[in-house]
């Protein structure tokens, strides 16, 4: 009973931590939309410092494991490791919070190639090479994983060389290795894998030279090299039809957001706007926005800076402006667009329009444009601290009369009914702790319990009239009664035994034969071959409950 208490007053604060904010943005990314079976992916979600209700779906195609959570940017970052169940095609599901839901994605699920359906230019006995691609139809500057693999049961001089292919006609991100031994029908094999990042840079059907692994097995004075098949790849096009005028290229999905480091200044004071585009695709493709700005503020040249990851990278862009004039300047909002491969369609984002309010005092001894850029850059790491685990402070504006908890009437039911349940399961822990000193009592209680199991017992005994189970179960049921009422311990005793100590306790002498009828009758169809009716057991049963009735009212 204290352990479910204390599992209700669990659930309720986080009901309670969930009901104190509201959500404002969110994001979601996936490493891939192709998966073999029994590979694991990785699902990022992004969402806003004041978001609390956030709640991950259920999806019982994956195993899904929350392998880290970071907070960035005023974003949460939480990390997921999805392994898939079986072959086909599944749904990560839209995800809700507030009045924000994300559009679900389709993963398509794959069998692995076995030994016999891939073709091998060079193997022996002991070890292969191949090379896959996780996907064969692409579009043009969508992301597909080339994979170089390699296993052998020898022990080798040193550690396999390899070389890859030049990947002609495609864009090339940083390769990806991992290496170790597995167990392979009963066998120990050392394992590598090289995994790259492919972009293709133009449609048709592209081919990847082979791979090579050069090898040298363990007292042998020569070398063996493995050399892989062709991989072939077909491209397409990326469609005409709906291509926006700002788009440039960029396929994946993306988020892009703007700033200004003030808001407020003087004319001739240089202030600096930080334009972010972060995403699943090829980011060193991602060119800069066009920002149409008035004739009263000038522009200076853009610095790039670009941060590439496994799933999530990002491209920030940053130049100087410097109004020119006094009043009150509008930045237009920035538009971006890219092709999602998912929904086979363009998207279009853009920011919102940023207002700055120029005085007519100059400005004076301003710094040069580096140094404007530099002090931007530090005061933007200093804004994104990083936290590991789930201790997710929320900040909340008390001058937003929405995120007051005293305004919240829910809320404060929630509270009122966690006190009561904390001040209930207080009682019930006092009682309790009162309650073992007693030795006697505690004993009681257990023998009342075990009674009542076996009662249980005895009526289904009953129902199926099956004799030997009924007096059997008949028989303990009784001393159990007896032991609940006095808190000795009847269960070994004979029925001599009992009706002495039953004596000595001056039990009534209805009772007393009501309770050595039920030992005979037990005693009798236990252990001889007389044959009882369901009668006779239903009278034996109504004396026990004549028993326990009589002795309810007198103890």
């Amino acid at each position: 009973m204290f352990k479910m208490l204390k599992n209700i007053i669990f659930i309720l604060l986080l009901t309670v931590f969930c009901c104190t904010g509201y959500c404002s943005d969110l994001q979601i990314f996936t490493e891939t939309r192709e998966i073999e079976v029994s590979k694991s992916f990785r699902l990022t979600v992004e969402v806003n410092e004041s978001i609390t209700d956030f709640k991950m779906p259920k999806m019982p195609d994956f195993v899904v494991i929350l392998k880290n959570t970071n907070k960035k940017n005023g974003k949460i970052i939480y990390n997921y490791e999805l392994t898939p169940k079986e072959e086909g095609i599944f749904t990560i599901p839209s995800i809700s919070c507030g009045q924000t839901t994300t559009i679900p994605i389709s993963i398509r699920v794959y069998k692995g190639q076995t030994e016999e359906d891939v073709k091998y230019s060079y193997k022996d006995s002991n070890s292969i090479a191949s090379a896959v691609l996780d996907t064969n139809i692409v579009y043009v500057n969508q992301v597909v994983y080339y994979t170089l693999r390699f296993k052998t049961n020898r022990d080798l001089m040193g550690n396999p060389t390899y070389v890859l292919p030049m990947f002609q006609d495609f864009w090339k991100s940083k390769s990806k290795n991992k290496s170790g031994y597995q167990l392979i029908n009963g066998e120990n094999y050392f394992t590598f894998e090289v995994t790259t990042p492919l972009y293709p840079i133009r449609d048709g059907v592209l081919s990847i030279d082979p791979s090579s692994v050069t090898i040298q097995y363990l007292n042998s004075v020569s070398e063996r090299k493995f050399e892989t098949e062709k991989v072939n790849l077909k491209v397409l096009p990326l469609p005409e039809f709906g291509k926006p005028k700002s788009f440039s290229g960029s396929v994946g999905k993306y988020v892009i957001s703007a700033k200004v480091s003030k808001t407020n200044l003087k004319v001739n004071e240089p202030l600096v706007l930080t334009i972010t585009i972060r995403g699943n695709g090829n980011i060193n493709s991602v060119s800069e926005p066009q920002v149409n700005l008035a004739d009263d503020i000038k522009k200076y040249s853009t610095t790039v800076k670009t941060n590439t990851d496994d799933i999530i990278s990002s491209k920030q862009f940053q130049c100087v402006l410097i109004p020119l004039m006094e009043g009150e300047k509008t930045i237009p909002e920035i538009t971006f667009s890219y092709f999602d491969p998912d929904l086979k369609e363009y998207r279009e984002l853009s920011t919102k329009p940023i207002i700055i309010t120029v005085s007519g005092e100059k400005a004076e001894n301003v710094d040069n444009i580096e140094d404007i850029l530099d002090k931007a850059n530090k005061e933007s790491q200093e804004d994104s601290p990083t936290v590991t685990g789930f201790e997710l402070k929320t900040k909340i504006d008390s001058s937003d009369k929405s995120k007051i908890l005293i305004k919240n009437k829910f809320l404060i039911s929630f509270i009122c009914l966690l006190i009561l349940l904390m001040i209930a399961s207080l009682v019930y822990r006092v009682r309790w702790i009162i309650i073992s000193r007693d030795v006697v009592r505690v004993r009681k209680m257990k023998y009342a319990a075990l009674f009542a199991k076996c009662v249980q017992q005895v009526q289904v005994s009953l129902n199926k009239e099956m004799q030997l189970d009924f007096y059997c179960n008949m028989n303990l049921a009784l001393k159990l009664l007896l032991s609940s009422k006095t808190g000795n311990n009847y269960i070994l005793m004979t029925k001599d035994e009992i009706k002495d100590d039953l004596c000595l306790l001056k039990y009534d002498e209805q009772i007393l034969d009501a309770v050595l009828q039920i030992f005979t009758d037990c005693n009798k169809f236990k252990f001889t071959c007389f044959k009882s009716t369901k009668n006779r057991m239903k009278e034996t049963f109504d004396r026990l409950k004549f028993i326990k009735e009589q002795l309810d009212k007198k103890l």
